[in-house]
């Protein structure tokens, strides 16, 4: 079957693809071409983002992630991702303050508990890192 190489939707599903299969150059290059032909599709930065760190290619990816957060403000996996990328980099602060905001955006996310907690131990705020650990034990994703 041929597509257009416009079809947006069928470009973001192959750069999927290409990412579940593990071809993480091409699934780059697709995400990219996805974004091209539609800028807002936050998910496709999104996944771009996760290719780029499947990569290695750290830079690439916190760009991806500001992208994604800045078209969809209050996707919380998209704050999340780059506040873990952010503490990854030592940039601890800002780490801090995007996951805090993906907890306010879906406080029943586990993952971002723990995330925070990660970054509140790093900061020396051992107290407050064990309390998000508990939070993420009652967390219940919807």
């Amino acid at each position: 079957m041929q597509l257009s190489p416009d079809y947006t939707l069928a470009v973001f599903q192959l750069g999927l693809s290409f990412g579940q299969t593990g071809d993480w150059d091409r699934a780059i290059e697709t995400l990219k071409r996805a974004l091209q032909l539609d800028p807002t599709n936050f998910s496709a930065s999104y996944n771009l983002g996760a290719a780029y760190l499947q990569k290695k290619m750290v830079p690439e990816a916190v760009s991806a992630f500001r992208q994604c957060i800045t078209t969809a403000p209050d996707y919380a996996q998209g704050h999340r991702a780059l506040g873990e990328v952010l503490l990854y980099q030592g940039q601890t602060n800002e780490a801090l303050a995007e996951l805090r905001r993906a907890i306010e955006l879906d406080p029943n996310d586990p993952g971002s508990h723990v995330a925070l907690a990660k970054a509140l131990a790093a900061t020396g705020k051992n107290d407050e890192a064990e309390d998000e650990l508990r939070k993420s034990q009652t967390a219940k994703p919807q």
